[in-house]
């Protein structure tokens, strides 16, 4: 990862020999002429109001030109236009020209094609491993700079029969993005290389609905509408229900402290059976637009109008000017999801009713559980004294099936007793309406502490799944099936836990249950308090 300058000669970056940690990097990026129109560039400086090249370059909401600072820019809150802060630039009120791409390029061409060569040679070190072992082959493609470069070194590296590219459509995507995959499909068709379009069954309407805006902790949607999808899709391509996956992706390490501890090869690391090479993982977003331009590849349309990163309208690890930007450019469908959000949420838990107040932005991006939603939980825990009761409202799946999961029961009626890895526990089982209660005894060992751990999110699956279909992908061993509407888990069951992965054991219960003593159930308790009738 090269360390780097911005080149008055060129107006463009300019490489060096020396190394950057990736946590340092900023992380420049190009700035072209629709995003100084939507920001106000245009009442200070003279430009091209429409430019091929870029204009500027941005490193970490600071505007440069020539190596010069112009401005900065101020994010006070989310959906408000950000303000541009003058760094006493000597251009103001010039006439800025845009970058000399072609000499750019011959500057920092040596730089470029080593890390090309490096990246060529590690896909085919892996993939030469692989090939024998993986069912499936596959290059993640999301419609970003990132996988548009990982793409064309994948390309480079490989017979173009001997990996698919797959596109997860969450259908929150940018609507540039859309018509930049139109433009990668038939990129692909050109070199003879297989598009696959993969999504969930859940339509965004529906899983708003059912689990509750996406948040900064709560990042179901990933689970949901991106990693599964590609793995169901592969299992539908091999004509199993188990497979071993292989994939290519375009992870980079200075893209955030999180990713900066992450390896070249991940083995099962999102699913089980999919193991995955970030091939470009030692690469700056400098290097990526540099490459980006040396080879002339098509890029989205999305970054022209000032987004950092592509991906879902929506995102609560979006920053304040991506969302203003989308508000700005895509209002139709900004605010559609924005009504999603707002009909998730009790009305007396909400600072106000406008989709376009930054509070509501504040409440939804910071949701730690399912406080203040009106989506039910079903499920509930308590302890007293040496046991533990679990009550569950109501029933969406067959909790004996969830059950043979984590052990064999050795009955059918209640007391139901199951042989869970060495020993064998008990617990009784009571219907109660639509739902039932679930008892059983604290224990005292290591073993018998999972057990009960184990036995909580059985009954979490039976009351909140809704058939997201993350479990599936997660079984490594084809047993688990869900279709028609219910879950099938075979006798066979290898009790791996694979489908436990997900946090608390069920992405939908992690995200919707609700703290007892949590400010918005004091909120809504208050509430209806206030509203009971005088006697």
């Amino acid at each position: 990862m090269h360390n780097y300058i911005f080149d008055p000669e060129t107006n463009g970056i300019l490489l060096l020999d020396g190394e950057i940690n990736p946590v340092a990097c900023k992380e420049p990026r190009p700035v072209y002429a629709e995003e100084m129109n939507l920001l106000g560039f245009d009442s200070i400086y003279h430009y091209p109001r429409e430019c091929d090249a870029p204009l500027l370059w941005s490193e970490q909401r600071r505007y440069i030109y020539r190596g010069v600072g112009l401005a900065r820019l101020k994010c006070a809150e989310f959906v408000t236009k950000p303000e541009l802060v003058d760094d006493g630039s000597i251009f103001a009120g010039g006439e800025l020209q845009p970058c000399d791409i072609p000499l750019m390029i011959e500057k920092n061409r040596h730089y470029i094609e080593t890390l090309a060569e490096s990246a060529i040679a590690r896909v085919r070190k892996y993939y030469e491993e692989y090939k024998g072992k993986a069912d499936i082959v596959w290059c993640s493609f999301s419609g970003g700079k990132d996988s548009m470069v990982l793409l064309d070194i994948v390309q480079r590296a490989l017979p173009h029969n001997a990996f698919k590219v797959f596109f997860t459509d969450t259908r929150m995507e940018f609507p540039d993005t859309y018509d930049y995959i139109d433009r990668i499909r038939i990129w692909c068709a050109d070199r003879d290389i297989d598009f696959v379009v993969c999504s969930s069954d859940m339509h965004p309407e529906q899983s708003w609905h059912l689990f509750g805006p996406p948040a900064a902790s709560l990042r179901w949607c990933c689970a949901v509408h991106k990693t599964a999808p590609q793995l169901l899709k592969a299992k539908e391509l091999v004509g199993k229900t188990s497979v071993k996956a292989f994939s290519f992706v375009g992870v980079r390490a200075s893209e955030s402290l999180f990713r900066s501890r992450y390896d070249f090869m991940c083995k099962a690391k999102k699913h089980n059976g999919e193991d995955t090479l970030n091939a470009i993982l030692d690469w700056n977003s400098a290097e990526v637009w540099l490459y980006l331009y040396m080879r002339k590849l098509p890029v989205n349309t999305a970054y022209r109008k000032g987004n950092n990163r592509v991906g879902c309208i929506l995102c609560p690890g979006g920053t304040k000017l991506k969302e203003y930007i989308a508000q700005q450019c895509y209002p139709e469908m900004y605010s559609r999801f924005y009504q999603y959000l707002k009909d998730c949420y009790d009305p007396r838990v909400l600072y106000t009713n406008d989709i376009n107040d930054p509070q509501l932005g504040k409440i939804w991006v910071a949701r730690k559980n399912g406080a203040g939603l009106l989506i039910p939980c079903n499920y509930q825990c308590d302890r007293n004294n040496n046991e533990w009761i679990i009550t569950i409202s109501q029933l969406r799946t067959d909790w004996k099936e969830w059950i043979k999961t984590i052990g064999i029961l050795q009955n059918d009626t209640s007391p139901y007793l199951i042989k869970f890895r060495t020993g064998i526990y008990s617990f009784t089982v009571t219907p109660a309406g639509s739902g039932m209660e679930v008892r059983t005894i604290e224990q005292h060992t290591k073993e018998g502490k999972t057990f009960v751990k184990m036995l909580k999110q059985v009954f979490r699956k039976a009351a909140c799944c809704v058939m997201c279909r993350v479990c599936e992908a997660d079984c490594p061993y084809g047993c688990l099936i869900m279709q028609d509407g219910k879950v099938h888990v075979s006798d066979k069951c290898h009790h791996c836990s694979g489908c436990h992965k997900p946090l608390t054991g069920c992405h939908i219960y992690h995200s919707t249950f609700k703290r007892s003593n949590g400010k918005y159930a004091r909120m809504i308790r208050e509430g209806e308090k206030n509203n009971e009738p005088e006697v």
